[in-house]
């Protein structure tokens, strides 16, 4: 929106429950040099790798892709700068109820009421099983952001999907992004029913971790669900 000059001149106001600062999950994206998405974010992306590698195999370039990363903060920080830019109003506060009512929408919050003839909600709607028993899938994740002791990672690799983990609860893998030599994000994601349990997560990563480098040290943990 900012890039076809659809803010200026608008009265916009943002309500969400969380201010945004954390750095609570990892963006990543295929792309080469010459997309748009690249020449968007190319001043936020803070590690790309050419090579890939399944399991044990030989890695493999990418050329001309690369796999892109952002952290969650930066892009937050990118995105408060164009709020600011604009004048834009960000409320933090949680909505409690969303209707239209004649020709504009009531927003209830729990910091009072707004109006507007525009809403663009991104709030999910409550799931719930429906008499031909379908059923909704989570995308939940765990990641250790780790420092190896001894063994070091191709820094220039991104190791994909890793299905050697555990498949009994749901479709699981872990994949590795490696900052550098000794530092990654080591993440077990699973796609099921059932949201992974964190305790189950960190044995499962610990292991996988151990068995494959060796000793290491957690720097951090970032977690969530991905409806």
């Amino acid at each position: 929106m900012q890039k076809h000059n659809l803010l200026s001149d608008k009265s916009i106001l943002i309500i969400d429950s969380d201010l945004k600062k954390e750095n609570d999950k990892t963006f990543c994206f295929w792309t080469t040099e010459a997309d748009e998405i690249f020449k968007d974010y190319e001043s936020i992306i803070s590690n790309q790798w050419n090579n890939i590698q399944i399991n044990d195999f030989e890695a493999q370039s990418i050329l001309p892709l690369k796999y892109c990363h952002i952290s969650s903060k930066d892009l937050y920080d990118f995105v408060r700068k164009l709020i600011d830019i604009n004048d834009i109003v960000f409320l933090q506060a949680n909505v409690s109820h969303l209707a239209k009512q004649d020709k504009r929408f009531n927003i209830n919050t729990s910091k009072g009421s707004f109006f507007s003839e525009w809403v663009f909600n991104s709030i999910p709607n409550r799931w719930s099983s429906g008499a031909n028993e379908k059923f909704n899938i989570s995308q939940s994740f765990v990641g250790f952001k780790i420092q190896l002791i001894d063994a070091e990672f191709k820094d220039d690799t991104y190791r994909m999907m890793d299905f050697r983990v555990d498949q009994s609860q749901a479709t699981q893998f872990i994949y590795i992004l490696p900052y550098d030599s000794k530092n990654a994000l080591v993440e077990l994601t699973r796609f099921g029913k059932l949201v992974i349990d964190e305790n189950e997560a960190k044995l499962e990563l610990d292991k996988y971790i151990k068995s494959h480098f060796g000793n290491y040290k957690t720097i951090d943990v970032e977690k969530g669900v991905i409806p």
